[in-house]
């Protein structure tokens, strides 16, 4: 097929196609090659990518087919499909408190304290004035 005619891969099929190089890449070879490490690390590296890209599941799990030694069309094992859903999942997870941790980090890094003080203050109703004196203390 001439190069013209290929449709182009994204982001998260270059870096599943080669998740070796990815590894070497990022420096982490540092930490062991990437054939010494479990398939779990591998899954777990993987779905990083695609939960940071805002990968669906199915294709997280398609590409997840070579981390755990299968070949397009191949049946995933029930204990394959536990463990790449569960690394997906623990990685949604993970990405979710971070990603929720970030927005409150900028929204208080945009307010000063002074400012969120005032804000509070124009949003609390003014207290009535009782009219019979012999009620106050």
């Amino acid at each position: 097929m001439p190069d013209r005619d290929r449709k182009p891969l994204d982001a998260f099929d270059e870096v599943a196609a080669n998740l070796r190089q990815q590894w070497h890449n990022d420096g982490l070879d540092a930490f062991g090659r990437w054939d010494e490490h479990p398939m779990l690390a591998k899954l777990a590296y993987l779905a990083e990518f695609a939960v940071a890209m805002g990968v669906s599941f199915e294709r997280f799990a398609e590409a997840a087919r070579s981390v755990v030694g299968l070949n397009p069309g191949q049946q995933f094992t029930p204990e394959h499909e536990w463990f790449i859903a569960h690394e997906f999942q623990q990685t949604e997870r993970i990405y979710a408190h971070y990603r929720a941790k970030g927005e409150m980090q900028v929204n208080l890094g945009k307010t000063s304290l002074a400012s969120l003080k005032a804000e509070g203050q124009e949003k609390q109703p003014e207290r009535q004035k009782s009219s019979d004196r012999g009620m106050e203390r």
